[in-house]
């Protein structure tokens, strides 16, 4: 297998982002983002931002495999937070109700 270094004459690896839409082929794209050649600068630092329904894919011209190392981010969703402000007023009506049915238990 290659090394982090070497990519083989004539081959390439090409960053693509990929969304999908729907279940069909009509909703689904994939554009190049970078592509990496043998002999080039094998390292990018780029901002890419990806959000439901969206991947990144490597794919190399010849399809051996490369060793690929990424560092990220994983940001906080918004959406997220309205999930659990949900859940937690659930369980808060959820201790109401225990407490107003013990009490009427007294």
């Amino acid at each position: 297998m290659p090394t982090g270094e070497d990519i083989l004459s004539g081959d390439f690896i090409e960053v693509c982002i990929n969304t999908e839409l729907g279940e069909d082929e009509l909703h689904k794209f994939s554009y190049v983002e970078h592509i990496f050649k043998p002999a080039h600068q094998l390292f990018i630092e780029t901002e890419i931002t990806l959000t439901q329904n969206m991947s990144i894919s490597f794919k190399s011209k010849s399809g051996r495999p490369y060793r690929i190392w990424m560092n990220y981010v994983l940001f906080h969703d918004a959406d997220d937070d309205e999930e659990e402000e949900e859940e937690e007023e659930e369980e808060e009506e959820e201790d109401d109700i225990q407490f107003i049915s013990i009490r009427k238990k007294h």
